[in-house]
């Protein structure tokens, strides 16, 4: 789906890589609804940095994973071997002994109860090329204890270092009690909150999939109808 309104986030988030790229370790927590178009907005962000040099990792979350420890740190882990089978420089195992286990497998020192330097330590190897490192992360707020404490070392790593972490959550991050969690917005962090289309985007939107300009009553008839939410005005 193409991208409408969102022109600010996307900037938001540009300013946020330059600055990670000149060596400001950097957060930025996308929020908003379901629908409101986190996933869309992070793709194409992540499509701008494809002329860039920027290793990128990506990961998902699911709910049901959330009492699987490490679900998000595997993934992320398994795409940075891959990046490095590409540069030619192996990544280093995050734990001991690392005979016995795949590179990215995080090992019992990452195991719940403590904090996943290894890890951490084995993202952050991607950085020692001097190329930038993204991390973006979706439905981060479903992310498992022992992946969030992996995360918040990291950041905690990185804060003199090139690298951007992307968490985007649905609803409010805040809201979520958890011991972790607190601790990873207590990090410094920038909030891009995604809010309700506006009319005009809806009509943008569309106007580009009926392939010309739509009357000003039924863009807002549609805006009434959904609120704005992209999801919606693509469903109807």
């Amino acid at each position: 789906m193409q991208l409408f309104g969102r022109s600010r986030e996307l900037h938001a988030l540009a300013e946020s890589f330059a600055d990670s790229a000149r060596g400001n370790g950097r957060l930025v927590i996308i929020t908003g609804g379901p629908g409101s178009g986190k996933t869309q907005l992070v793709h194409e962000f992540l499509t701008t940095l494809n002329r860039t040099s920027a290793h990128i990792l990506t990961g998902t979350v699911s709910s049901a994973e959330r009492d699987q420890p490490l679900g998000l740190v595997r993934q992320l882990l398994r795409n940075a071997e891959a990046e490095c089978a590409i540069s030619h420089h192996p990544l280093p195992a995050a734990g001991s002994p690392a005979e016995n286990r795949r590179p990215w497998d995080p090992g019992p020192d990452a195991l719940p109860g403590s904090p996943g330097e290894g890890a951490a330590e084995a993202l952050l190897h991607l950085t020692h090329d001097d190329r930038p490192l993204v991390v973006a992360v979706d439905d981060a707020h479903a992310m498992d204890a022992a992946s969030l404490r992996t995360i918040v070392h990291l950041l905690r790593r990185s804060r003199s270092r090139r690298v951007l972490v992307v968490c985007a959550t649905s609803g409010h991050f805040g809201e979520i009690r958890s011991a972790a969690h607190t601790e990873l917005l207590r990090q410094p962090h920038r909030r891009v909150r995604l809010a309700p289309l506006s009319e005009a985007s809806v009509g943008e939107l569309l106007a580009a999939q009926a392939g010309r300009p739509l009357p000003d009553s039924v863009r807002s008839a549609y805006h009434r109808a959904t609120a704005g939410s992209p999801l919606l005005v693509h469903a109807l």
